[in-house]
């Protein structure tokens, strides 16, 4: 009896340590995407900044127009 329980529990412990392993590489993409997106966008902002042929207005109507999707500015105004 002994036998079958520490079977049991050693395949609980494996299956646990799959599934939180599996959770961390999900995490991690995930994180990496954002990092991606975020390097992305902050690319173009610079970009926008260093434009000469742009106008004050204009860089300031691209860099929000940049980072629209990246802020909830209602959500962000309220806290």
């Amino acid at each position: 009896m002994q036998i079958i329980n520490k079977k049991i529990m050693y395949r609980t412990l494996i299956s646990l340590f799959a599934v939180f392993f599996a959770a961390a590489t999900l995490s991690a993409d995930e994180v990496n995407e954002i990092r991606a997106m975020t390097k992305e966008k902050v690319d173009l902002v610079i970009q926008t900044l260093k434009d000469t042929s742009l106008s004050k207005k204009e860089k300031k109507e691209g860099i929000l127009k940049t980072i629209d999707g990246l802020f909830d500015f209602n959500l962000m105004a309220r806290l």
